[in-house]
């Protein structure tokens, strides 16, 4: 075994001993020690100290109730409360994000929460906790935890998963679910209902980052005529219709809206959480999708490639085909073409109005600027060619030795 010792980062008096196997590893681990925060004993319990003072002052300050216990166990509570209650009032952010429909955020929230403590269906599941109230039980989670002053209680619970707290408080959170609203009674707030209702279910549209949902109770025929031709496919994980909203679709509110607006011309309720969706929805304001389109294609068998898209049925195989571009037999008049061709390219997207993607048009320019510099190095002359014979073609080189170097 080998030793290193290091001076005390706080009052450099004491020293700290670190043990490991080869010397070339404890004085790795003793450096990393150093930089972790290692303290000798004195300016550990000084550092507790101060640590315990200051949760202190700041529960006073955000009004939580005292601590009960003896003078050391209220010391080392303090602490443990201030680790556990900021991780709670991180989780308590993120899943507001979540109610209020901010998913970006909400997402962005969640990632400053330990594992841990993230909610699980399965923590509730044992509790008869529906689905749609993990979020408002969660939160209850987060409330009595706070509400807590028995200093021992908080030694006990000291490094707690989320998990554990659940179990703990299961019988508080059964009383306070009890008279609160589920997720069905909050839809049915936002649902539109239109003249004259063919049934009285209600079709449930959420929105995520790039992905709507659409959520029916029972199969429908009427409910499939509506939301096939937008592209709507049924997935068996989340028992609803789903469609990816890529960038030549428009925004993912406009969509919605568009879902939407359909559903309550076929005669469905509708509910959606947002107000933006509603609002467009019922004033038919939403931008339609754009038919034609060039972008760049990222992944698969023909990434590199510009994807010309068009859905008004404009035709292009005659001026595409000389371009040897491949035609998608999955889509009508979807076609991928090389970048290299990007002077007919933009003269087809100037007399056809076609939009570009940010990543199309960078694609073409690229490609004119490879182009030009190909037709500026052929423009160049011709290199010299080196030879180690430098006289010149008249010259001849004299014959036998010259009569000044003779011997007399």
């Amino acid at each position: 075994m080998a030793k290193a010792t290091r001076p005390c980062p706080c009052c450099s008096t004491e020293t700290l001993t670190f043990v490991a196997g080869s010397r070339k590893e404890v004085e790795r681990y003793a450096d990393w020690k150093i930089d972790h925060g290692a303290l000798c004993d004195t300016c550990t319990a000084k550092k507790r100290e101060q640590d315990s003072l200051n949760a202190a002052e700041e529960a006073a300050d955000k009004g939580l109730p005292t601590l009960r216990g003896t003078e050391k166990q209220v010391a080392w509570a303090e602490t443990i409360r201030a680790e556990l209650l900021a991780i709670a009032e991180k989780l308590t952010t993120a899943i507001t994000l979540v109610q209020a429909g901010n998913v970006d955020a909400a997402r962005a929230a969640y990632r400053d929460v330990p594992v841990t403590w993230q909610p699980s269906d399965f923590y509730f599941r044992n509790l008869n906790v529906s689905e749609d109230q993990v979020p408002e039980a969660a939160l209850a989670v987060c409330r009595f935890l706070a509400e807590q002053q028995d200093a021992g209680w908080w030694i006990d619970f000291r490094g707690a998963s989320f998990e554990a707290l659940v179990k703990h408080f299961h019988t508080q959170v059964l009383d306070v679910l009890k008279g609160a609203p589920s997720a069905r009674e909050i839809a049915e707030e936002v649902a539109v209902k239109p003249e004259r209702p063919i049934s009285a279910l209600t079709a449930e549209i959420s929105l995520g980052k790039e992905v709507i949902t659409v959520a029916y109770p029972e199969k429908s025929a009427a409910f499939l005529e509506v939301v096939k031709p937008l592209g709507y496919r049924f997935e068996w994980e989340v028992r609803a219709h789903r469609m990816r909203v890529h960038p030549t679709m428009g925004s993912i509110e406009d969509r919605a809206a568009e879902l939407m607006h359909k559903l309550l011309g076929g005669g469905f309720i509708v509910s959606c959480q947002r107000t933006e969706v509603r609002e467009k929805a019922l004033a038919a304001s939403y931008e339609p999708i754009y038919p034609r389109w060039m972008c760049m294609k990222v992944r698969g068998r023909m990434a590199g490639w510009l994807h010309v898209l068009t859905r008004d049925g404009l035709d292009l195989s005659d001026d595409l085909r000389p371009l040897k571009a491949r035609s998608d037999y999955y889509c009508d008049n979807s076609w991928f073409v090389r970048p290299q061709h990007y002077a007919t390219l933009l003269d087809m997207a100037e007399v056809h109005d076609f939009r570009l993607t940010d990543g199309a048009w960078q694609a073409l320019k690229k490609a004119q600027v490879a182009d030009e510099a190909a037709l500026l190095a052929q423009s160049l002359p011709d290199a010299p060619s080196a030879t180690a014979n430098t006289r010149e073609p008249d010259q001849v080189a004299p014959a036998g030795i010259d009569p000044e170097l003779r011997d007399d």
